[in-house]
Order: structure tokens, then sequence, then C-alpha cells
């Protein structure tokens, strides 16, 4: 069975965002995601028990749940705070 993506362009800049955080945790020493690991394990291993970070990938991780695979339509303005969010 094929995997069929939600439409919408703010799932995809969403989406997209969440692999400019795992882009900007690879540049500073974490693993790449393996294709088995969700994006919340791979998020515990690259915080590496740092609080701070834990809590922006629980975060992203949430967010990237939300625009992969729930229908329902996305928080107003989620995109925004996801890039608000990665310049931080």
């Amino acid at each position: 069975m094929s995997y069929s993506p939600l439409s919408g362009d703010e799932r995809r800049e969403v989406l997209k965002l969440y692999r400019r955080a795992e882009k900007l945790l690879r540049q500073r020493g974490a693993e790449q995601r393996q294709p088995w690991q969700t994006v919340g394990e791979y998020s515990r291993l690259a915080a590496a028990g740092n609080g701070e970070v834990q809590s922006q990938l629980d975060w992203f991780t949430g967010a990237a749940r939300q625009a992969a695979y729930n229908p329902d339509q996305l928080p107003p303005g989620l995109a925004a705070e996801a890039q608000q969010r990665l310049e931080r």
C-alpha cells in the first residue's frame, strides 16, 4: 500500500522546517535519523539529556506528526511558529 501525504502548503512547510531542524542537529553532532526511527525516538536521542533542546524537539515532533498524519485543519500559524522556533 502506498503512502499518500496530506495536502496543504502549511503542512509541507511544517515538515520542511522539521527536516531543517534535523539537519541542524546533525550539524551539531547528532546522528542521522535512521529510517526505522520515529521522530520521537530520534528527538530523545538527539537531545542527549539537554532539557531545552528536548523541549524544542518535543514541540517540533508534535508539529510534524500533526502535519503529516492528522487530517484535521492545522492550528493557525503553526508554520510561522515553527519558523520562529527554528530561528532560535
